[in-house]
Protein backbone atom coordinates (compact mmCIF):
# COMPACT_ATOMS: atom_id res chain seq x y z
CA UNK A 1 0.00 0.00 0.00
CA UNK A 2 1.57 3.28 -1.21
CA UNK A 3 1.20 6.78 -0.14
CA UNK A 4 -0.20 7.88 -3.39
CA UNK A 5 -2.98 5.22 -4.12
CA UNK A 6 -4.23 6.73 -1.03
CA UNK A 7 -4.34 10.37 -1.87
CA UNK A 8 -6.02 8.76 -5.14
CA UNK A 9 -8.27 6.95 -3.37
CA UNK A 10 -9.30 10.15 -1.50
CA UNK A 11 -9.41 11.96 -4.85
CA UNK A 12 -11.62 9.73 -6.15
CA UNK A 13 -14.21 9.22 -3.14
CA UNK A 14 -14.31 13.53 -2.63
CA UNK A 15 -15.06 14.08 -6.51
CA UNK A 16 -16.93 11.12 -6.87
CA UNK A 17 -15.34 10.82 -10.35
CA UNK A 18 -11.96 8.83 -11.67
CA UNK A 19 -11.74 11.92 -14.14
CA UNK A 20 -11.65 14.89 -11.75
CA UNK A 21 -9.58 12.49 -9.29
CA UNK A 22 -7.13 12.30 -11.47
CA UNK A 23 -7.03 15.99 -12.57
CA UNK A 24 -6.85 17.34 -9.00
CA UNK A 25 -4.23 14.67 -8.27
CA UNK A 26 -2.07 15.68 -11.76
CA UNK A 27 -2.19 12.44 -13.19
CA UNK A 28 -3.90 10.65 -15.87
CA UNK A 29 -7.58 8.39 -15.47
CA UNK A 30 -5.96 5.68 -16.94
CA UNK A 31 -2.77 6.35 -13.87
CA UNK A 32 -5.35 6.88 -11.09
CA UNK A 33 -7.71 3.59 -12.08
CA UNK A 34 -4.48 1.33 -11.99
CA UNK A 35 -3.74 1.83 -8.67
CA UNK A 36 -7.17 2.00 -6.94
CA UNK A 37 -7.45 -1.39 -8.47
CA UNK A 38 -4.20 -2.73 -7.09
CA UNK A 39 -5.47 -1.17 -3.78
CA UNK A 40 -8.20 -3.05 -4.29
CA UNK A 41 -6.74 -6.20 -5.01
CA UNK A 42 -3.93 -6.06 -1.65
CA UNK A 43 -7.26 -4.78 0.44
CA UNK A 44 -8.99 -7.81 -1.07
CA UNK A 45 -12.27 -5.96 -1.42
CA UNK A 46 -14.33 -3.46 -3.37
CA UNK A 47 -13.77 0.18 -2.54
CA UNK A 48 -16.20 1.79 -5.14
CA UNK A 49 -19.74 0.64 -6.62
CA UNK A 50 -18.47 1.12 -10.21
CA UNK A 51 -21.93 -0.10 -11.65
CA UNK A 52 -23.55 4.12 -11.65
CA UNK A 53 -22.82 7.16 -13.87
CA UNK A 54 -20.86 8.46 -10.50
CA UNK A 55 -18.96 6.27 -8.67
CA UNK A 56 -20.10 5.81 -5.16
CA UNK A 57 -17.76 4.00 -2.32
CA UNK A 58 -19.06 0.50 -0.88
CA UNK A 59 -19.26 -0.17 2.63
CA UNK A 60 -15.80 -1.53 2.83
CA UNK A 61 -14.92 1.92 0.94
CA UNK A 62 -16.72 4.26 3.42
CA UNK A 63 -15.00 2.62 6.50
CA UNK A 64 -11.74 2.84 4.84
CA UNK A 65 -11.68 6.51 3.73
CA UNK A 66 -11.88 7.66 7.67
CA UNK A 67 -9.06 5.55 7.78
CA UNK A 68 -7.01 7.16 5.41
CA UNK A 69 -8.47 10.45 6.09
CA UNK A 70 -7.12 10.44 9.52
CA UNK A 71 -3.77 9.29 8.00
CA UNK A 72 -3.15 11.38 5.37
CA UNK A 73 -3.96 14.39 8.20
CA UNK A 74 -1.63 12.85 10.56
CA UNK A 75 1.40 12.82 7.74
CA UNK A 76 0.32 16.85 6.62
CA UNK A 77 0.66 17.63 10.25
CA UNK A 78 4.14 15.78 10.60
CA UNK A 79 4.58 17.76 7.50
CA UNK A 80 3.90 21.23 9.01
CA UNK A 81 5.17 20.51 11.65
CA UNK A 82 8.88 20.02 10.36
CA UNK A 83 8.37 23.27 8.01
CA UNK A 84 7.61 25.25 11.26
CA UNK A 85 10.33 23.77 13.83
CA UNK A 86 13.05 25.56 14.76
CA UNK A 87 16.05 24.80 13.93
CA UNK A 88 17.20 23.53 17.49
CA UNK A 89 14.50 21.19 17.39
CA UNK A 90 16.81 19.43 14.51
CA UNK A 91 16.67 15.52 13.78
CA UNK A 92 18.89 13.77 11.82
CA UNK A 93 18.33 10.89 9.84
CA UNK A 94 21.11 7.98 9.30
CA UNK A 95 20.24 5.76 6.25
CA UNK A 96 22.17 3.15 4.22
CA UNK A 97 21.78 2.68 0.57
CA UNK A 98 23.74 -0.41 -1.45
CA UNK A 99 26.18 0.92 -3.69
CA UNK A 100 24.65 0.72 -6.81
CA UNK A 101 21.74 2.85 -6.11
CA UNK A 102 23.25 5.96 -4.25
CA UNK A 103 23.86 8.07 -7.12
CA UNK A 104 20.81 6.48 -8.76
CA UNK A 105 18.02 6.85 -7.85
CA UNK A 106 18.46 7.94 -4.27
CA UNK A 107 20.57 11.14 -4.54
CA UNK A 108 18.43 13.64 -6.31
CA UNK A 109 15.65 12.43 -2.99
CA UNK A 110 17.98 13.19 -0.34
CA UNK A 111 19.02 16.51 -2.05
CA UNK A 112 15.26 17.55 -2.43
CA UNK A 113 14.21 16.11 0.91
CA UNK A 114 17.39 18.84 2.26
CA UNK A 115 16.19 21.45 0.30
CA UNK A 116 12.69 21.34 2.07
CA UNK A 117 13.58 20.54 5.18
CA UNK A 118 17.17 21.82 5.91
CA UNK A 119 16.98 21.53 9.19
CA UNK A 120 16.76 17.84 9.35
CA UNK A 121 20.21 16.17 8.46
CA UNK A 122 20.31 13.62 6.41
CA UNK A 123 23.31 11.07 6.40
CA UNK A 124 23.84 8.26 3.73
CA UNK A 125 26.34 5.47 3.56
CA UNK A 126 26.69 2.81 1.10
CA UNK A 127 28.01 0.06 1.79
CA UNK A 128 27.34 -4.15 0.96
CA UNK A 129 24.46 -5.38 2.00
CA UNK A 130 25.27 -7.64 4.46
CA UNK A 131 27.22 -5.05 6.14
CA UNK A 132 24.04 -2.54 5.97
CA UNK A 133 21.98 -4.86 7.33
CA UNK A 134 24.37 -5.48 10.40
CA UNK A 135 24.34 -1.64 11.14
CA UNK A 136 20.46 -1.91 11.20
CA UNK A 137 21.01 -4.41 13.94
CA UNK A 138 23.60 -2.60 16.13
CA UNK A 139 21.55 0.90 16.04
CA UNK A 140 23.91 2.55 13.18
CA UNK A 141 21.48 3.31 11.02
CA UNK A 142 17.42 4.05 10.94
CA UNK A 143 16.91 2.40 7.78
CA UNK A 144 18.44 0.82 4.84
CA UNK A 145 17.28 0.96 0.71
CA UNK A 146 18.31 -2.85 -0.17
CA UNK A 147 17.48 -5.36 -2.58
CA UNK A 148 14.45 -7.67 -1.23
CA UNK A 149 14.17 -9.98 -0.02
CA UNK A 150 16.38 -10.47 2.85
CA UNK A 151 16.40 -12.79 5.68
CA UNK A 152 15.78 -12.20 9.80
CA UNK A 153 12.57 -11.99 11.43
CA UNK A 154 14.13 -8.42 12.89
CA UNK A 155 13.26 -6.71 9.68
CA UNK A 156 10.44 -5.50 8.21
CA UNK A 157 10.54 -4.06 4.99
CA UNK A 158 9.01 -2.12 2.58
CA UNK A 159 9.22 -2.74 -1.31
CA UNK A 160 9.55 0.59 -3.28
CA UNK A 161 9.84 -0.02 -6.79
CA UNK A 162 10.07 -3.39 -9.11
CA UNK A 163 13.51 -3.20 -12.03
CA UNK A 164 14.05 -5.27 -14.58
CA UNK A 165 17.25 -6.39 -15.98
CA UNK A 166 19.26 -5.16 -18.13
CA UNK A 167 22.07 -6.30 -20.84
CA UNK A 168 24.60 -3.44 -21.22
CA UNK A 169 26.47 -3.78 -24.91
CA UNK A 170 28.75 -1.62 -26.95
CA UNK A 171 26.76 0.44 -29.49
CA UNK A 172 28.49 -1.49 -31.94
CA UNK A 173 27.77 -5.13 -30.69
CA UNK A 174 25.91 -7.10 -33.00
CA UNK A 175 22.64 -7.37 -30.34
CA UNK A 176 22.76 -3.55 -29.99
CA UNK A 177 19.55 -2.82 -31.50
CA UNK A 178 17.04 -5.71 -30.85
CA UNK A 179 14.00 -4.66 -27.97
CA UNK A 180 14.86 -7.81 -25.86
CA UNK A 181 17.39 -10.35 -25.50
CA UNK A 182 17.85 -13.72 -23.85
CA UNK A 183 20.51 -14.67 -22.05
CA UNK A 184 21.86 -17.56 -24.23
CA UNK A 185 21.89 -15.09 -26.71
CA UNK A 186 24.68 -13.69 -25.05
CA UNK A 187 26.43 -17.26 -23.67
CA UNK A 188 29.38 -16.27 -25.89
CA UNK A 189 30.68 -12.65 -24.93
CA UNK A 190 32.84 -11.81 -22.03
CA UNK A 191 31.27 -10.73 -18.81
CA UNK A 192 32.14 -8.08 -16.52
CA UNK A 193 30.18 -8.34 -13.44
CA UNK A 194 30.30 -6.57 -9.82
CA UNK A 195 32.21 -8.57 -7.47
CA UNK A 196 30.36 -11.49 -6.01
CA UNK A 197 29.83 -9.50 -2.16
CA UNK A 198 27.82 -6.78 -4.20
CA UNK A 199 24.22 -7.82 -4.11
CA UNK A 200 23.61 -7.31 -7.46
CA UNK A 201 26.46 -9.44 -8.96
CA UNK A 202 25.01 -12.55 -6.87
CA UNK A 203 22.15 -11.47 -8.75
CA UNK A 204 23.51 -11.58 -12.02
CA UNK A 205 25.29 -14.67 -10.99
CA UNK A 206 22.36 -16.70 -10.31
CA UNK A 207 20.12 -15.81 -13.36
CA UNK A 208 23.64 -16.96 -15.36
CA UNK A 209 23.60 -20.06 -13.23
CA UNK A 210 19.71 -20.47 -13.79
CA UNK A 211 19.97 -20.00 -17.72
CA UNK A 212 23.03 -23.12 -17.45
CA UNK A 213 25.24 -20.62 -18.84
CA UNK A 214 29.53 -20.78 -17.34
CA UNK A 215 30.06 -17.38 -18.05
CA UNK A 216 33.73 -16.34 -19.22
CA UNK A 217 34.19 -13.26 -16.40
CA UNK A 218 36.75 -10.96 -18.00
CA UNK A 219 36.76 -8.26 -14.95
CA UNK A 220 34.85 -7.97 -11.70
CA UNK A 221 34.71 -4.63 -10.00
CA UNK A 222 33.19 -2.96 -7.19
CA UNK A 223 32.19 -0.27 -9.57
CA UNK A 224 28.80 -0.34 -12.08
CA UNK A 225 30.35 2.87 -13.51
CA UNK A 226 33.94 1.75 -14.12
CA UNK A 227 31.75 -1.46 -15.53
CA UNK A 228 29.82 0.49 -17.80
CA UNK A 229 32.64 2.36 -18.78
CA UNK A 230 34.46 -0.66 -20.16
CA UNK A 231 31.19 -2.02 -21.62
CA UNK A 232 31.76 1.26 -23.83
CA UNK A 233 35.17 1.01 -24.51
CA UNK A 234 33.92 -2.21 -25.98
CA UNK A 235 35.64 -4.93 -23.34
CA UNK A 236 32.70 -7.31 -22.63
CA UNK A 237 29.09 -6.81 -21.77
CA UNK A 238 27.34 -6.79 -18.44
CA UNK A 239 24.08 -6.90 -16.76
CA UNK A 240 22.74 -4.39 -15.01
CA UNK A 241 19.64 -3.33 -12.96
CA UNK A 242 17.15 -1.15 -14.94
CA UNK A 243 17.72 2.46 -12.40
CA UNK A 244 21.50 2.40 -13.43
CA UNK A 245 20.87 1.65 -17.06
CA UNK A 246 22.23 5.22 -18.56
CA UNK A 247 25.39 5.09 -19.84
CA UNK A 248 26.59 7.32 -22.56
CA UNK A 249 28.69 5.01 -25.36
CA UNK A 250 26.15 1.63 -24.31
CA UNK A 251 23.30 0.02 -25.29
CA UNK A 252 20.89 -1.18 -22.76
CA UNK A 253 18.51 -3.72 -23.62
CA UNK A 254 15.94 -5.55 -21.43
CA UNK A 255 16.60 -9.28 -20.56
CA UNK A 256 13.62 -11.24 -21.25
CA UNK A 257 14.02 -14.10 -19.44
CA UNK A 258 15.45 -12.71 -15.85
CA UNK A 259 12.99 -11.67 -13.27
CA UNK A 260 12.41 -8.51 -12.23
CA UNK A 261 14.15 -7.86 -8.38
CA UNK A 262 12.56 -5.48 -5.81
CA UNK A 263 14.15 -2.48 -4.34
CA UNK A 264 12.71 -1.53 -1.14
CA UNK A 265 13.55 -0.05 2.79
CA UNK A 266 14.43 -1.98 5.41
CA UNK A 267 14.60 -1.39 9.33
CA UNK A 268 14.39 -2.85 12.73
CA UNK A 269 10.80 -4.50 13.73
CA UNK A 270 11.62 -2.49 17.08
CA UNK A 271 12.89 0.59 15.51
CA UNK A 272 10.13 3.63 16.18
CA UNK A 273 10.64 6.36 13.78
CA UNK A 274 10.57 9.82 14.48
CA UNK A 275 8.22 12.39 12.60
CA UNK A 276 11.00 12.92 10.02
CA UNK A 277 11.99 9.35 9.42
CA UNK A 278 8.77 8.98 8.64
CA UNK A 279 8.02 11.32 6.25
CA UNK A 280 11.64 10.60 4.78
CA UNK A 281 10.37 7.18 4.48
CA UNK A 282 7.03 7.88 2.94
CA UNK A 283 8.05 10.45 0.71
CA UNK A 284 11.29 8.92 -0.76
CA UNK A 285 8.50 5.89 -1.10
CA UNK A 286 6.37 7.68 -3.36
CA UNK A 287 9.33 9.42 -5.02
CA UNK A 288 11.22 5.52 -5.93
CA UNK A 289 7.37 4.28 -6.99
CA UNK A 290 7.03 7.26 -9.64
CA UNK A 291 10.90 7.48 -10.77
CA UNK A 292 10.26 7.98 -14.62
CA UNK A 293 14.19 8.62 -14.68
CA UNK A 294 14.72 4.93 -14.51
CA UNK A 295 13.49 4.52 -17.45
CA UNK A 296 16.57 3.58 -19.85
CA UNK A 297 18.46 5.51 -22.33
CA UNK A 298 21.37 4.80 -24.95
CA UNK A 299 23.33 7.38 -27.06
Amino acid sequence: MELHQLRYFCAAAETGSFTRGARSEHVTQPTLSHQLLKLEKELGTKLFDRSHRRIQLTTSGRIFLRSVKLILKQLNEAKQKLLNSPKEQAESITIGCVPTFTQHPLSPIVCQFSKTYPWVTVQVIDDLQLRLLSMLRSGLLDMALVVLPIGGQEFRTKTVMRQSVYAAVPTQHPLARRKQVRLVQLRHDPFLLLREGFRFGTIAREALRDAQIEPEVKFEGSSIDNILGMVSAGAGISLVPQPVAKRTGCRFIPVQDVRRTALGWAMLRSHTLTPAQRLFLETSSSRLAHDKSAAPHSI
